[in-house]
């Protein structure tokens, strides 16, 4: 309910409200809002009101919206590593569309912290694939992949615009593994240009080396998240 004899903000009781409903399930994962006009008379307040509610919300991520289509409950941000699955296929398990726009695809020689996560030569060819990753059509995060030119001598663009894990094991491969490590930091100029959120804002910046069953590593991975869109949730047991 809105207590409008309070001297807390309309628009924040609103916002309180709705995330209530969420968390009781009253409004479920990428069900569809009310339009502004309906959810202002319901509560009595204006849709100004409302709308810097809704905008709120949408900037902490727990709404979404689709252009032509409306305002959405955004899927819960828990990433739960229990399998090893790639970008494109935990948006998909988690509800959203899955994208990616592309910064490069080149051939170069292998940096030297590369060369130590995939074990190869100093100078040795690798795919590095540079993109930013989309949910919705929304950055979720950016995602620079090396790759060894010598396991994959045909890899192409093409290959890995979807996902690239499937392109593996349609190759004959088989993903077991990886490694993975976190870190806190904060989005630099140009990471919060291509990410849509202000320099300075929280992100995680998250490494992963990937091997198949051959114990070969066939990737490393150097990814920095929104902090306001993913969370990493991991359960260990003793």
């Amino acid at each position: 309910m809105i207590d409008k004899q309070s001297k807390i903000p309309i628009y924040y009781q609103l916002e309180q409200s709705m995330k209530e409903q969420i968390q009781e399930g009253e409004l479920e994962e990428h069900e569809v809002l009310p339009p502004e006009r309906e959810i202002a008379e319901r509560y009595s307040i204006s849709r100004m009101t409302v709308r810097q509610a809704l905008n709120n919300l949408v900037q902490e991520g727990i709404l979404y919206r689709q252009q032509g289509k409306g305002t959405f409950v955004s899927a819960k941000k828990d990433a739960r590593m229990k399998d090893l699955t790639s970008f494109t296929e935990e948006m998909r398990e988690r509800g959203f569309s899955p994208g990616s726009h592309f910064l490069a695809f080149e051939e170069v020689s292998a940096p030297s912290e590369v060369t130590i996560q995939l074990s190869v030569a100093e100078g040795a060819k690798v795919v590095q694939i540079k993109r930013v990753r989309l949910a919705n059509e929304e950055p979720m995060c950016i995602e620079t992949v090396w790759i060894p030119r010598s396991l994959f001598p045909t890899l192409k663009k093409t290959d890995v615009e979807s996902s690239f894990y499937s392109a593996v094991e349609r190759a004959g491969f088989e993903i077991v593994s990886a490694e993975q490590s976190f870190e806190a930091s904060v989005a630099t100029r140009q990471e919060a240009k291509r990410l849509g959120i202000s320099e300075g804002s929280v992100v995680m910046r998250m490494k992963q080396t990937s091997y198949l069953e051959t114990g070969e590593a066939f990737e490393f991975v150097d990814s920095v998240y929104r902090g306001d869109r993913y969370t990493f949730f991991q359960t260990l047991s003793r």
